[in-house]
C-alpha cells in the first residue's frame, strides 16, 4: 500500500495534514480472494472429517487454502503473515498460530485436507472459474482427474519447504545455544570461580594442552603445507637452479668459457714468467743439440 498525504481544510481554520493509505489493485484482489475462500470454507466445504479437533478447524483450513493458492507454502511465512497481512489475519479470525501448529495441523489432517482442497477446486470449476489464485482450473485438468495429484504435489511441496526451513533453523538454534553456553561458562570461570580453569587444566592435561595449542592447528598447517612447500622450493633452487642451470646450463657454459679465458689471459700476460721459462727451455735444447749432436 502506498501512503498519500493530503491537506483537508476545515472551514476558515488552517488546513490540517492528514495521512491516508491507498489500497492498490493487487491488494483489493487478494482481499476479494480471501473473502471468497472464507465463504467457500465456511459455507460449502464439509469439515466433518476434521471435526474431532479440539478447536475450530475452519481458520486453519482457510489460511492453508488461501496461502497455497497464492503460492505461500511455508508454515513460517504463513504464521508471519497471520500477524502482518490483513487477508491472513481476517481468515485466521484474529488468531496468530505459530509455524509448528500450522505444520502439525497439516501433517495430522493431510488426507482430509487433500480431500477438502480437491473439493474446493472442483466447486470453483463447477462455478465457471478458470483459476483460483495461482491454481489453474482448466477443463482438461478436471476431466483428466489430475486435481488430486496436483493437490498432493502441493502438500508435498509444503512439507519439503518446512523440513528445509526446520533444518536451517535447527542449525541456527544449535549455534545460538552454544554461544549462550560458552558465555555462561566464561562468566562462571572468570567472574564467579577463578580457580575453576586451573582445576580443570590439572584434571585433564591432554585436553588442556590440545585447547591451549589451538587444536595444534599451527603445527598441522606447518607439517602439511609449510614444510613441504619449503622442501619443494629447495629442490628447485638447489637441484634445478644450482646444479642444472648453474652447473650444466647457460651459467655453467659461461663459467667454463671464463675459466678458459682466464688461462689464456695468464699465458698472454706472462703470468709466472711463461715467456722466460719457454726461452730458457729453447736455449737449453739448442745447446744440448749443439754439444752432443752437432759435435759429431
Amino acid at each position: 500500500m502506498d501512503i498519500v498525504r493530503t491537506r483537508i481544510s476545515r472551514g476558515r481554520s488552517r488546513p490540517v495534514d492528514k495521512t491516508f493509505r491507498v489500497c492498490d489493485a493487487d491488494q483489493k484482489l487478494l482481499l476479494h480472494l480471501a473473502w471468497f475462500i472464507g465463504e467457500l470454507v465456511d459455507e460449502h466445504l464439509d469439515l466433518v472429517c476434521i471435526r474431532a479437533a479440539s478447536t475450530d478447524p475452519r481458520p486453519m483450513v482457510r489460511i492453508l487454502l488461501y496461502g497455497y493458492t497464492i503460492g505461500v507454502r511455508s508454515s513460517r511465512v504463513i504464521a508471519r503473515k497471520c500477524v502482518e497481512d490483513v487477508p491472513f489475519r481476517w481468515l485466521a479470525a484474529g488468531a496468530a498460530p505459530d509455524h509448528r501448529a500450522i505444520a502439525r495441523f497439516r501433517r495430522r489432517h493431510q488426507s482430509a485436507l487433500r480431500h477438502l482442497f480437491v473439493q474446493a477446486l472442483a466447486l470453483c470449476h463447477a462455478a465457471g472459474m478458470v483459476r483460483l489464485g495461482r491454481v489453474a482450473l482448466d477443463g482438461t485438468r478436471v476431466r483428466a482427474n489430475v486435481l488430486a495429484e496436483e493437490v498432493s504435489a502441493l502438500l508435498a511441496d509444503a512439507e519439503r519447504i518446512d523440513k528445509a526451513e526446520d533444518a536451517t533453523s535447527g542449525k541456527t538454534s544449535l549455534a545460538q545455544r552454544a554461544l549462550v553456553g560458552g558465555l555462561l561458562v566464561a562468566i562462571y570461570m572468570y567472574l564467579v570461580d577463578r580457580t575453576a580453569p586451573k582445576r580443570l587444566a590439572d584434571l585433564f592435561p591432554p585436553l588442556y594442552q590440545f585447547l591451549l595449542n589451538k587444536w595444534y592447528f599451527d603445527e598441522l598447517y606447518d607439517a602439511i603445507f609449510v614444510r613441504p612447500a619449503f622442501a619443494i622450493g629447495r629442490l628447485f633452487w638447489k637441484g634445478g637452479d644450482g646444479a642444472i642451470i648453474d652447473g650444466l646450463g647457460p651459467d655453467g657454459i659461461s663459467a667454463r668459457v671464463l675459466d678458459v679465458t682466464r688461462g689464456a689471459v695468464r699465458l698472454q700476460s706472462g703470468y709466472v714468467y711463461q715467456y722466460a721459462f719457454a726461452m730458457l727451455l729453447g736455449v737449453a735444447a739448442l745447446a744440448t743439440w749443439y754439444l752432443f749432436g752437432g759435435a759429431r
